[in-house]
């Protein structure tokens, strides 16, 4: 039996992270986990959430593994570090014995190289040169080439989606291999694990770009063990009814998958943060052995729906709270205060669920105290805690659906 008493290295295999804002949900998602073949990280936090709940890396890390010791979860786990992008958050999670640094790097993507003109691209490109990102005539590395990603899809990089591709990604190739030096110094002779976050992309990341990706990344010495890219879009971006979204998202995922598993390997990595039911089965399909599911908030949603029953007057003041600005609506639309309780269930499924969440972590940002100047987010804790056992066994039974719903085609 592997020791559970600090998070370790999971390589390859296929993963959930769950994050655990306020710091109660280990043991529901323990519990449902440890039944599970899948790999886990329990410590997903971002140091931007860490720092607006006042929690510490060190923190995060001990409460994942009180409540593992506490189930008897009984196989190895890892702690992912969130939203990295400076050497001192680098230092600081590595300091704390994070074994996963997640580096957050979408607003380095120079996305206006998708709109230059011929003659932009090869100023654009000429400054690459000059700079010494890219190496004179770099591009006779992959031009004239093909690959053979699966069967119904062959790549090949032609000399304008190469100099477009450099131009976009140049900035987040060279801030990788500075992290990657950064790690290298910081976790000292302890090995690590380094994802690419790209989900928060402008526009979708398409197979060309993925490839040149995985090529320079490569060849600069960087070893990923997941990529996250933006899928073609969420499940609140389409009405129910249309029809051609699940198509896209499933050749998506056939696809990346597919040069994430030729070209690394490496995991693809998706962030949800309350759940989406219809990417599952996609993953279960298409890369069953090589994903990294992350569900940052999954665990607050059901904090929230649990108080909704057992405290509701703590929720009507975190839905009266200002700045709450889910589609407003017509203007004689009534408050969500207002809202009777009956009404209270359709704020916990798609597309409400995220908006609520959101609106909480303005709330805690903001401080918000319900009436007496409680602060909300002790209110929360002290609802959760009084509560601790249903708040336990309704975690655990919502994991179980999407487990099952992430089992590999021939279990089911």
């Amino acid at each position: 039996m592997a020791s559970i008493s600090d998070p370790a290295l999971l390589g390859l295999k296929p993963s959930l992270g769950l994050g655990d804002a306020l710091g109660l949900a280990g043991p529901g998602h323990a519990a449902a986990l440890k039944g599970s073949t899948l790999g886990f990280f329990p410590a997903l936090e971002t140091l931007r959430d860490m720092t607006l709940l006042k929690r510490t890396p060190e923190a995060v890390i001990h409460a994942a593994r009180d409540a593992l010791a506490a189930e008897k979860y009984p196989r190895a786990w890892g702690a992912d570090a969130n939203g990295l992008s400076s050497e001192d958050d680098i230092k600081l999670c590595a300091a704390a014995g994070y074994t996963y640094f997640t580096l957050s790097l979408s607003d380095l993507i120079e996305a206006k190289a998708d709109q230059l003109s011929e003659d932009e691209l090869e100023a654009a490109h000429a400054t690459l040169l000059h700079s010494g990102d890219f190496a004179p005539d770099w591009e006779k590395r992959y031009s004239g080439r093909e690959w053979e990603v699966h069967e119904e899809l062959s790549l090949s990089l032609d000399d304008e989606a190469l100099k477009r591709a450099a131009v976009k990604f140049a900035p987040v190739l060279s801030k990788v291999k500075q992290c990657q030096l950064w790690l290298t110094r910081h976790c000292a002779q302890r090995p690590f694990e380094l994802e690419l976050d790209l989900h928060a992309m402008s526009t979708p990341l398409n197979t060309q770009e993925h490839l040149f990706l995985s090529l320079e990344l490569k060849r600069r010495g960087v070893i990923l063990v997941s990529l996250a890219p933006p899928p073609p879009m969420t499940p609140t971006e389409e009405p129910e009814e249309d029809q051609e979204r699940p198509s896209a998202l499933d050749s998506f995922i056939r696809d990346h998958s597919a040069i994430a598993r030729k070209m690394g390997p490496y995991k693809l990595a998706f962030y949800q943060i309350t759940g989406a039911p219809e990417l599952y089965p996609a993953l279960s399909r298409h890369c069953p052995d090589l994903f990294h599911l992350k569900l940052t908030h999954f665990s607050t949603l059901i904090a929230l729906q649990l108080t909704s029953v057992k405290n509701p007057a703590l929720f009507r003041s975190i839905l009266a709270h200002p700045g709450y600005e889910y589609a407003p609506g017509p203007e004689d639309t009534p408050p969500l205060s207002a809202l009777p309780e009956s009404e209270w269930t359709s704020l916990f499924t798609p597309p409400k669920a995220k908006a609520l969440v959101c609106h909480l972590l303005d709330v805690l940002m903001a401080q918000g105290a319900v009436p007496g100047e409680q602060p909300i987010q002790a209110a929360l804790v002290e609802t959760l805690t009084a509560h601790a056992k249903a708040y336990r066994e309704a975690i655990a039974g919502a994991l179980e659906t999407v487990l099952d719903a992430l089992a590999p085609q021939e279990e089911k």
